[in-house]
């Protein structure tokens, strides 16, 4: 061991600088530019190849990313690619239990609507057993999906549609959520989406029958480009001796929202509370005058209509329309929110206008 320690000496010993070259080497080290001001060239197959490893393990955390047409052709086709590039924003954020992965694929939205829609697909890309299930029977035994700040659904007044479970192909599952709310929606906001157990609803037996059991939690943010415009309106007509005011409507290619108000006839409740103290048919002889009495449609420039009522959307749609109203109790009036979201994507400069009741708003 002495022996080694001895040679181990030595060659240290020789590597040893002397006083006149430790001065010398002082000041060349002085008249350098210090080390963490240099720039240290990088080959450019470098940058490439770090580049390439960034996106390869961002695809593999958040999914494969989709152009909105291509998220959004089992729900639209194929047919409205240009439009839905430009306005849909994919998402690609995954969530994976009990073999099962879960998908955002992309979200398309205007100022009062948001449609996401999903993927479910084994991990061995093997079938999901359905036999002869109807999409239309499919459902998430729990779902909730939200903003972040519980204090901005209240704000918006969030009115979650629910999923809708829209094509199986490729031994792929694919549903849409559809969110609307009363209020705009404020920009870039965080969503929080859960589904538990997927079942399917067994109208013989009047049961869910279990499918696929787990839960699955995605976190993301919606940061799409709102593709609508307000139109303010503030004109008045006149519908089984009620004045009615449309105040104004929003419009895009995938819904239209309408808000009017009833001139000084207020709800027969006041409240949620005295609501529940009114009887059904009651509360449906509000329904029928402030809604289902004012006609609401749409009309192309090719001189072809499209009914915007809820009820008249086929029970049998498995898909989209998807439509709804909402009627606030004020103290003299009341006022009336419609939504409907169309089946099929719709260009602004297709649009002529929109009738609600006999006033026709022009679509610039």
């Amino acid at each position: 061991m002495k022996e080694i320690q001895k040679l181990y000496q030595k060659e240290m010993d020789k590597i040893c600088y002397k006083e006149e070259e430790k001065e010398k080497l002082t000041a060349k080290l002085q008249q350098e530019t210090p080390l963490s001001k240099r720039k240290i060239p990088v080959p450019k197959r470098t940058l490439v190849a770090v580049a390439m490893l960034i996106c390869t393990v961002s695809a593999c955390a958040y999914g494969v990313l989709h152009t909105g047409s291509e998220a959004f052709a089992p729900l639209y086709g194929t047919n409205e690619n240009i439009l839905l590039d430009e306005i849909g924003q994919p998402i690609g954020v995954s969530d994976t239990d009990n073999g099962i992965t879960v998908t955002a694929n992309a979200v398309v939205g205007d100022a009062n609507n948001v449609f996401m829609i999903y993927t479910m697909e084994k991990n061995d890309h093997s079938p999901i057993e359905l036999s002869e299930t109807d999409l239309s029977s499919l459902y998430f035994k729990d779902t909730d999906v939200r903003w972040y700040n519980r204090n901005i659904n209240v704000e918006l007044g969030v009115q979650n549609i629910g999923c809708r479970f829209v094509q199986q192909e490729n031994n792929r599952l694919s549903f849409i959520y559809v969110m609307h709310t009363q209020n705009p929606i404020p920009n870039e906001k965080w969503i929080k989406a859960k589904f538990t157990n997927l079942c399917r609803w067994d109208a013989a037996e009047k049961k869910d029958i279990p499918i696929i059991e787990g839960t699955w939690t995605l976190r993301y943010k919606l940061d799409y480009i709102d593709s609508g415009i307000t139109i303010p309106v503030e004109q008045t007509f006149t519908k089984g001796g009620i004045d009615f005011t449309v105040k104004n409507i929003t419009l895009s290619p995938i819904a239209a929202h309408v808000e009017y108000t009833a001139n000084d006839i207020p709800l027969t409740w006041k409240t949620a509370e005295e609501k529940e103290g009114f009887s059904e048919e009651e509360i449906q002889h509000d329904t029928t005058r402030f809604i289902k009495d004012i006609e609401w449609f749409l009309t192309k420039k090719d001189g072809t209509t499209l009914s915007l009522a809820v009820e008249d959307i086929p029970a049998s749609t498995d898909k989209i329309p998807t439509g709804g109203s909402h009627l606030s109790p004020e103290t003299t009036y009341s006022v009336i929110q419609r939504h409907f979201g169309f089946s099929s994507i719709i260009p602004l400069d297709e649009i002529a206008s929109i009738t609600v009741g006999n006033i026709v708003i022009d679509i610039p």
